[in-house]
Parts: structure tokens; sequence; C-alpha cells
């Protein structure tokens, strides 16, 4: 797990490959998580761990100003600029804010790299009571569009080359219910994204596992990019654009108080 002041994802051309290999489903996500808080528009809204930005341009479509925070340098230089987010470089359970300053919080595919306890005290800290917290994940899921190979050759040869390194559950294996916030509901789906050849090797270049093996010197860039290519080849490659499955998850809490949002 990255320690305070540094990032595994900050490799160089990270934050490229996070914009061509990463599906924007994160407009999808916010729907299902502001439908289960129940609540609209806001005025001030956080996202945290928001990489290039991707779901803080979402989340700005709830609210007239977003903050997004990431610990990666190089993501946040990625980053697409938009009119009502500002992006910072800073660690989720150390947020530079002050107290109940706004009324909304997402994390997308990041709760799993955090210290938890650390991280929700942050959120009860900065979220004004009544206000909502919504963590979403987007995880692919193999079978579905391709049936069972490609689903084995994750299984088989990809996960087991690039083990996900130690870090904390999944949201759709573990949903916190941490102090000072109350569940409102977890939803799950699985949806469709076409992706060409070079965006899934884009893709799969950018879990947690090829990261830390490029980060960690162990392969270069290089290599595991052809490994990929390879590896996903008889699925992908002169084909176009090809649905791929992804198994979304959102969770969503309110916090201080179970009753009516602000």
């Amino acid at each position: 797990m990255p320690s305070p002041g540094a990032s595994a994802f900050d490799v160089d051309g990270m934050g490229a490959a996070y914009v061509r290999g990463r599906p924007y489903h994160h407009r999808d996500a916010l729907d299902r998580i502001v439908a289960i808080a129940g609540t609209g528009h806001v005025a001030r809204a956080l996202d945290v761990a928001c990489g290039t930005g991707m779901s803080s341009v979402a989340l700005a479509e709830r609210a007239d100003l977003v903050v997004g925070l990431d610990l990666a340098a190089g993501m946040l230089e990625a980053a697409s600029q938009h009119p009502r987010v500002d992006l910072a470089l800073a660690a989720a359970e150390s947020l530079p804010l002050r107290d109940q300053c706004v009324q909304a919080l997402t994390i997308s595919s990041g709760l799993h790299w955090l210290d938890r306890e650390r991280f929700f005290a942050e959120v009860a800290r900065v979220v004004e009571p009544g206000g909502w917290a919504g963590a979403y994940e987007h995880a692919l899921a193999g079978d579905p569009a391709h049936g069972p190979e490609f689903g084995a050759w994750l299984r088989e040869e990809y996960w087991p080359r690039y083990p996900v390194p130690h870090r904390g559950p999944m949201l759709r294996f573990e949903v916190p219910e941490p102090p000072g916030l109350t569940l409102l509901g977890v939803e799950h789906w699985t949806d469709l994204f076409p992706l060409d050849h070079e965006a899934i090797v884009d893709h799969l270049a950018t879990y947690s596992g090829s990261v830390v093996a490029v980060s960690s010197g162990r392969e270069t860039e290089a290599s595991l990019r052809e490994w990929l290519r390879t590896g996903t080849a008889r699925w992908f490659e002169g084909k176009g654009q090809v649905a791929v499955a992804f198994r979304g998850t959102a969770a969503v809490w309110r916090v201080g108080s179970a009753g009516a949002p602000t």
C-alpha cells in the first residue's frame, strides 16, 4: 500500500494510459449513487482519489464546484480541464479541507488502497451533517462479453503474473459501515464498453498488479505492454472495437445523520 506522500500510480505515462484505456462509466455510476442518496444538485462536492479527473467531471454535473484530489501528480497532469473542477495533490486520509465544507463526496475505484478508518474519519469531518458519501468501482468482468476463454486467461495467466498487491478488500466484497455514517444502499451491475486492442492493453496496464510490476522495476513498460498485447490478441487483434464486460458496485452513506439531506 502506498505510504502518505507516495503513489504506485505516479509512473511516467500512467495518466495517458488511464485516459486511453479506462471507460467513462462515471456518469452512470453517479446517477445510481444520487438515486440512492435521494438528493439532487449540491453547491460543493469533493472527489477523492480522482486520478485523471474523469470521476470529478461526472460529479461536476451534480455540483456547482468540485475539488478533485489525488496522490499521483502524473495522473493529475493528464486530467482534462473543466470550469467547475479544481484539482490538487493530497492524501485521502489527510484531506486539506476545513470541517463540514462539502455536501457530497465520492471515491471511484480507490477505497481498497486506503486506510479505511482514517479515510472515513475524514469523510465524517469534511462532509456537512446530512450530506452523502458515495464509493464506486468498475472492474473487468471477462466472461460475459467473450465467453469463458477470456475470463480463464485473466484468472490463469494475467492475475498470477500480475497479482494484486496487499491492500484492503474491493467494495464488491466488503462494504464498510463506519462510525458516523449510515449506509443507505448498495447496488451491483454489469455493463458493456467497446474497447479496441490497444485500449484493452492500456486498461490492463493500469491495473495495480501491472502498475507495481513497472514501478518496482521488475518489468519495463515496453515488456509489460508486449506481453499484454500478445496475450489478448486472439480476442482483439484486427477486430476493431470489441464489447467488454465490466462489473460495477456502488455504496452510499449519509453523513452525520440518517435524516433528509441538506
